[in-house]
């Protein structure tokens, strides 16, 4: 009789185990990540800055960028698709209407803030200026998954 119960809670134990192992790897791993830099320079002679550019599954949870003046253009590249693409005066227009969005002006400061933007395989953020400015931040709070688990 003993032998019988020994032989359950051994079957039921290494059963829990395989059930716990099957489950850590439907689940996937993430990681967050943060950018904050403060008085970055960018130079429209250098072209383009890519300011972010990732690949695999994740979310921009939140995108800052504070300057001194409008001059600057945001390009945000989800998955192959133009998601969000403007200057800061496009963003002011379109934020009264898209939640995730908002762009405002406080005393001489410009701020634009994006959110909650989804990615499946991919992430590419770029900044572009007309003049050199001196972003006073440049935030980015993303979550990436984790495929070192």
């Amino acid at each position: 009789m003993p032998s019988e119960l020994v032989t359950a809670i051994i079957s039921a134990e290494e059963i829990a185990r395989e059930t716990n192992i099957s489950l850590k790897n439907k689940f996937k791993k993430f990681k967050t990540h943060v950018i904050d830099w403060k008085d970055f320079i960018i130079d429209p002679d250098e072209g383009s800055y890519s300011f972010l550019e990732r690949t695999g599954e994740g979310t921009i949870e939140e995108l800052i960028i504070i300057s001194p003046n409008d001059n600057f253009s945001l390009i945000v590249e989800v998955d192959g698709i133009l998601t969000y693409q403007g200057s800061f005066s496009r963003f002011q227009e379109i934020s009264i209407h898209i939640g995730s969005i908002v762009a405002t002006q406080r005393g001489t400061k410009y701020i634009l803030q994006v959110g909650d933007i989804k990615f499946l395989n991919h992430i590419g953020i770029t900044i572009d200026v007309d003049a050199k400015t001196i972003f006073q931040r440049l935030y980015c709070k993303y979550i990436l998954e984790d495929r070192e688990s």
